[in-house]
């Protein structure tokens, strides 16, 4: 996908992977017009085009039903890369979308993306370099919650502790120090889940 998209893209793009995933099939322009309650099919055929042309859609000539998502229907973005260990720069471009399955199709893009761990500051927790973590899209979090914060512009996986009134962001290997959290240190997200795979690589689709 080239460009970002607009709320109003995404939540059309959410419809037709929704009908793709329930019926089986994507749904015809008049009903995504239906849907959104656009006062003409042109409205929505103009926000179609616009999903075409930034590459998050294909139109098949001669199905009626010709609206096809170039992502996988469950498909999270993959993000960057976070840093286990000595924080390293948070790529913001999207590098692919990671097809998930139960318990996390339910999870939007948007407001769920994946990034990849490297280092080894929570191997105390069992997650290690190349695990890809599943972030919730937050500004906050309680105490004991596994979170992605960005520190001085720079994005980690730490867990969340509070010590005398105060909160810190803490690895799980003794070689790493807490980090406070300040007005340069803010969490970004909440971990839902950590993907591995034993038997080879996670599939990414190449955005």
């Amino acid at each position: 996908m080239n460009e970002a998209l607009t709320d109003q893209q995404r939540r059309i793009l959410d419809f037709i992977h929704d009908c793709a995933r329930r019926c089986g099939r994507p749904p015809t322009v008049r009903e995504v017009c239906a849907h959104f309650g656009f006062r003409s099919t042109g409205t929505a055929r103009d926000h179609l085009k616009s999903l075409r042309a930034k590459g998050a859609l294909e139109h098949r000539a001669g199905e009626a039903r010709g609206l096809h998502p170039t992502r996988p229907v469950h498909g999270l973005p993959l993000i960057g890369v976070v840093a286990a260990g000595q924080p390293v720069t948070s790529d913001e471009n999207i590098e692919g979308f990671i097809n998930l399955t139960a318990p996390f199709q339910g999870q939007r893009s948007g407001r769920t993306f994946c990034l990849r761990v490297r280092g080894d500051s929570m191997v105390g927790d069992g997650i290690f370099e190349g695990d890809i973590g599943v972030v919730r899209s937050q500004p906050t979090a309680v105490p004991g919650d596994l979170v992605v914060a960005l520190v001085d512009n720079e994005a980690t996986m730490k867990r969340l502790v509070q010590r005398a009134n105060r909160k810190w962001l803490e690895a799980a290997n003794p070689k790493y120090k807490p980090i406070p959290i300040t007005e340069t240190a803010r969490i970004i997200g909440r971990v839902i889940g950590i993907l591995r795979s034993y038997e080879g690589k996670i599939n990414i689709v190449p955005a």
